[in-house]
């Protein structure tokens, strides 16, 4: 979950798990549950920089990304772009407790629960805009996950290779053909 330290109230979702309806979903400040898994959030979509993990925040169970401040108090959440190329995406929790979008933080308003994004340092020193973790939790799946890792690192192995295989034939010239890789049509498209 990411807390306001100053009202004790946590960000939350407001979309269902799953994916959204309508493609986007509102997120409010209120107080935290940590048995509501709508305050979870974790990290999602490539970097696009460095080919792995991570460019944003992704709302816990669903297909919705941090969108940011979309005006008026009002901050949101829209399909998550996978690849990172979708730069309104491009949020991080930075190690000083701030959600950083470029130059820009989200924060609250002082005697609201209004949120809004604004140039960091226009935020000052009246800290509406740190943030902290709270409950962070490792899901099963990622448990089970680094288990399975653990026990059959010869698995993982074949698996990195052939996905690194995969990866530089899709860059590449010639397709999957050139490098030995069976390709596969589908037909409707």
């Amino acid at each position: 979950m990411i807390k306001d330290p100053k009202t004790d109230k946590c960000l939350l979702f407001q979309g269902s798990a799953g994916t959204s309806g309508n493609g986007w979903e509102s997120v409010v400040l209120e107080n935290c549950d940590a048995t509501n898994h709508r305050f979870f959030w974790h990290l999602g979509n490539r970097n696009r920089k460095t080919g792995g993990c991570c460019s944003g925040l992704r709302a816990w169970n669903t297909d919705q990304c941090f969108q940011g401040d979309e005006g008026g108090g009002k901050v949101t959440t829209t399909i998550c772009e996978l690849s990172g190329a979708h730069l309104g995406q491009l949020w991080a929790f930075s190690e000083g407790g701030r959600l950083k979008h470029k130059r820009d933080c989200l924060g609250r308003r002082d005697g609201s629960d209004q949120l809004y994004g604004a140039p960091c340092n226009s935020f000052g020193t009246t800290g509406g805009d740190i943030w902290m973790k709270e409950a962070v939790s490792v899901p099963l799946e990622m448990q089970l996950y680094k288990t399975s890792q653990a026990e059959h690192p010869e698995v993982f192995a074949r698996l990195n290779a052939q996905l690194a295989v995969a990866e530089k034939a899709r860059a590449s010239a010639g397709g999957c053909q050139a490098h030995g890789i069976e390709c596969k049509k589908t037909s409707g498209f």
